[in-house]
């Protein structure tokens, strides 16, 4: 795969203790708004602003970009302490809104990658899905496939003829301006954390990617959890079925929602670890599908 040719979807920065993650810090916010006289919301959206700027400035050297992006940020971070200053006054949080107060964190680290590829010489460009839905006609009660279908074609056409590297937001705000009706609980609540996989796997259909790589924090899939199980062995190659009997199971695999869309366009999701790019990873092959660059690590 060239650069030219990669698409990237993210979500929002992690930490070593998940519960400082900027998602997990955005939905404490959201809770402690609620709580009378607690002003533990404001100081979550200073430690917010403050870690993202050491990042900044930690690893972005061109000084106009470091100060460009130092801006975002900041306009961010104050747009969501307006929201949650106006949620406290109405004494209200509804689910929809957590979807709006989590995608803060997608945007950040959007901002900041962004600016870390040109810092290195790769042109990239940030991309908010935020807008996506164009058609305001949608009244479902449920995310069918004949919506998954309306979102790749805009998918598609958003990302068309790019000549640089988008970084696109997970969230794509499907379920808070433009869907009537009650949908259940939310792009949060329907999905889940890992709304940003369905994301991506919608995107790499759209383009009718070669593959849809998934980078988590392990090398793989592994036939136990290898926290717990020292004799745990990492599958190099694993079929839909396999994956979906793991994920029934309680392994941490891959959404079902996420794997259906790009094994009905038979396209391989592989699933490598941040911190050993290097590895070969596990690959989910579509039924039928045949390659012969699949082994190489890409």
């Amino acid at each position: 795969m060239q650069t030219s040719d990669a698409i990237i979807v993210v979500s929002a920065t992690s930490n070593s203790t998940k519960s400082l993650g900027t998602t997990s810090q955005l939905l404490e916010a959201a809770k402690h708004v609620l709580v009378p006289d607690s002003q533990k919301y404001l100081d979550i959206m200073d430690y917010l602003r403050d870690y993202h700027l050491e990042l900044v400035y930690g690893l972005v050297s061109n000084p106009d970009l470091k100060q460009t992006v130092s801006s975002q940020i900041q306009i961010e971070i104050e747009k969501l302490r307006s929201f949650l200053a106006a949620a406290e006054i109405i004494d209200e949080i509804s689910a929809r809104s957590r979807d709006i107060i989590i995608s803060t964190g997608e945007k950040l680290s959007a901002r900041l990658l962004t600016a870390l590829l040109l810092d290195r010489g790769i042109n990239a460009k940030y991309v908010c899905l935020d807008n996506l839905v164009k058609d305001k006609s949608w009244n479902t009660k449920t995310l069918d496939q004949k919506f998954y279908d309306y979102l790749i074609n805009e998918l598609s056409q958003l990302l068309s003829n790019n000549v640089c590297v988008p970084v696109v937001t997970g969230y794509l705000g499907i379920l808070i301006k433009l869907i009537k009706g009650p949908v259940p609980g939310s792009l949060l609540k329907t999905i889940g954390r890992g709304y940003t996989d369905l994301t991506a796997a919608l995107i790499s259909v759209a383009k009718s990617a070669s593959e849809l790589q998934i980078w988590k924090e392990v090398d793989g899939v592994f036939t136990a959890d290898p926290r717990k199980v020292s004799s745990a062995l990492l599958l190099a190659h694993l079929s839909p079925e396999e994956t979906a009997e793991l994920t029934y199971y309680g392994a941490e695999v891959i959404h079902p929602f996420t794997m259906d869309q790009v094994i009905r366009a038979s396209i391989p999701i592989r699933i490598k670890n941040t911190f050993n790019p290097s590895g070969h990873g596990s690959v989910i092959i579509p039924s039928g599908y045949v390659s012969p660059v699949l082994d190489s690590a890409n």
